[in-house]
C-alpha cells in the first residue's frame, strides 16, 4: 500500500507539467490560427469597380432573417413605404420574403429578400 502512495506522489508533478504544456499549446493554437485565417481571407470590404455597382450591406452570416427583419431591409434599400409582405418557399426549399413597396409615392416595386438577408430581386 505504501508503494502505491509513493508512486502517485511521484507522477502528480509530472501530470501537472503535462497539463500546463497542453494548456500553453492550446492557447497558442486558439489565438494564432484564427488570426492567420483572417489575414488569409483578405480585406473585408472591397470597393466596387464602377460607381453604380450594388454592394450588399454587412449582415450577420449564419442567422436566418425573419419577415420583420426583411421588411426593415426592404425599407432601408428602397426608402419607400411597405404596402404588403409575405414569406414564401423558393423552388429549392429556401425561405424568401416578398415585400411590396411604394417608392416616390407613385411606383410600386417588389423586393425579394432571401433567408440570409440578401436582396435577390428588385423590380
Amino acid at each position: 500500500m505504501e508503494q502505491q502512495v509513493d508512486n502517485s506522489r511521484q507522477t502528480h508533478p509530472r501530470w501537472r507539467q503535462v497539463c500546463a504544456r497542453l494548456l500553453v499549446v492550446l492557447g497558442v493554437v486558439f489565438t494564432v490560427v484564427p488570426t492567420l485565417a483572417v489575414a488569409a481571407r483578405g480585406p473585408g470590404i472591397q470597393t466596387p469597380t464602377n460607381a453604380n455597382a450594388f454592394m450588399q450591406p454587412n449582415r450577420p452570416a449564419g442567422r436566418f432573417v425573419n419577415l420583420n427583419q426583411a421588411i426593415r431591409i426592404a425599407q432601408e434599400e428602397s426608402g419607400g413605404q411597405v404596402l404588403s409582405a409575405k414569406s414564401v418557399r423558393g423552388p429549392d426549399g429556401s425561405q424568401r420574403h416578398r415585400i411590396r413597396v411604394l417608392v416616390d409615392g407613385e411606383r410600386v416595386t417588389t423586393v425579394v429578400v432571401d433567408q440570409r438577408g440578401r436582396l435577390l430581386r428588385r423590380r
